[in-house]
């Protein structure tokens, strides 16, 4: 009696990657939606971005980035000033400017009441001027990935299990 060997490699191999790939676009954009409906609200750039979080799949490394250009993600993410996640940021209040670029610099005031008296004098040299000593992290990417892990993973091994017993 003759054994066969049939070689079927390089077909698990393509059903695999063509399974993980679809997978991994599918929950890249999930967790892009995650964090776009999560974003902070209330802020006066939160639709700017939150439209602006998007994702990237790189077929070929098997791997997704999901982020967003703005500088903005960055203070979303993790905080400024006295509130900043890593205890890293700012002390003190200061004045901000809205339209005009984050500088990590300028005066720091002891006290709200003497950031509010500046930003009310720049205020009245028409700049919109604000007060603040910082905002508190919102760990949006952070909670959009950590809320969808667990089902992601067991999405994935029922799609593996589905496409490998065919």
């Amino acid at each position: 009696m003759a054994v066969q060997f049939k070689d079927n490699t390089i077909q698990v191999k393509v059903a695999l990657n063509d399974t993980t790939i679809a997978w991994l676009h599918e929950w890249a954009a999930e967790i892009t939606s995650h964090a776009q409906r999560n974003c902070s609200t209330g802020e006066e750039y939160s639709s700017q971005l939150r439209g602006s979080y998007a994702n990237k799949v790189n077929s070929g490394k098997g791997e997704a980035q999901i982020g967003t250009p703005l500088e903005a993600g960055f203070w979303e993410e993790w905080g400024t000033g006295e509130y900043a996640a890593h205890g890293d940021g700012r002390k003190g209040w200061w004045v901000y400017i809205k339209g005009q670029a984050s500088q990590g610099g300028g005066k720091t005031y002891r006290t709200k009441e003497e950031a509010e008296d500046a930003a009310r004098f720049l205020r009245s040299k028409g700049l919109d001027a604000r007060a603040t000593n910082g905002r508190k992290p919102n760990y949006t990417l952070e909670k959009a990935f950590t809320v969808n892990k667990e089902k992601a993973i067991a999405d994935l091994r029922e799609k593996l299990g589905e496409r490998m017993s065919k």
